[in-house]
């Protein structure tokens, strides 16, 4: 297992690294083998974050080979698809590659325990077009016979300032999108956006699932309501008895 140690001060690399009206960006630069290099770059040069959560939390981390790393404090980068864990007695960061990790949770300020799972542990999308799905899966809904989870996928949009005239962006921004998948009979789907489509993939549920969205009034592009419609099927998955 890599495990790349980056040797500053958390006050150097503080939640802040990435955030809105940045005071500066830590850039990290590491060739295998080597040794990680941290940079100060140009002030005021990026709007957004690129944790899942800019806070650190508490959390456990599985690596291979039955390996776990518990109580410890983290946060996960969802642009470089890294786990960052902070020590406290040292005052440095350890970097863990999505590679090492198999899974990982971590809780929140209200209290709740988010759960996350590297996307290797699924089967790729065969899809034309289908999205990048390396990094982790958070599992928003956990059964035995059918998951739902969803992928944050964090990119970059360049500044668009133009100097001459004095319009457009100055900063580049983060933008991160939520997509979801359904797991289930040992494929991976990406949950359509469109209720005609996501009912014909549990087309022999169809009937029941279509009056409880009614009933509901559930969207299949709402999140809260995806998580209802995934947990309705739990105790109805036909497949369960085939």
């Amino acid at each position: 297992m890599k495990m790349l140690l980056i040797s500053i001060t958390i006050l150097a690399f503080s939640s802040n690294s990435h955030s809105q009206s940045e005071k500066g960006t830590l850039q990290i630069d590491s060739e295998p083998g080597g040794i990680i290099e941290a940079k100060q770059l140009t002030k005021g040069s990026r709007i957004g974050s690129f944790y899942y959560s800019p806070e650190w939390a508490r959390g456990n981390v599985q690596l291979s080979q039955s390996r776990l790393l518990s109580n410890q404090i983290l946060r996960y980068d969802t642009y470089n698809n890294t786990i960052e864990l902070k020590s406290i007695k040292t005052n440095r960061v350890l970097l863990l590659l999505c590679n090492d990790v198999i899974s990982f949770d971590m809780t929140d300020s209200s209290g709740f325990n988010h759960k996350f799972i590297n996307s290797n542990k699924f089967p790729s999308i065969e899809e034309k077009n289908a999205r990048s799905l390396d990094g982790f899966f958070e599992i928003l809904v956990d059964d035995e016979f059918i998951k739902l989870l969803s992928k944050t996928t964090t990119s970059i949009l360049k500044s668009n300032y133009n100097m001459a005239l004095g319009v457009g962006e100055k900063n580049d921004a983060v933008i991160k999108t939520e997509s979801f998948y359904i797991f289930r009979n040992n494929s991976l789907l990406e949950v359509p956006k469109r209720k005609r489509v996501f009912l014909e993939y549990f087309s022999s549920e169809e009937n029941k699932l279509a009056e409880f969205m009614n009933e509901e009034k559930l969207r299949v592009t709402d999140k809260e309501d995806l998580i209802k419609l995934v947990k309705f099927l739990t105790p109805n998955d036909l497949s369960r008895n085939q």
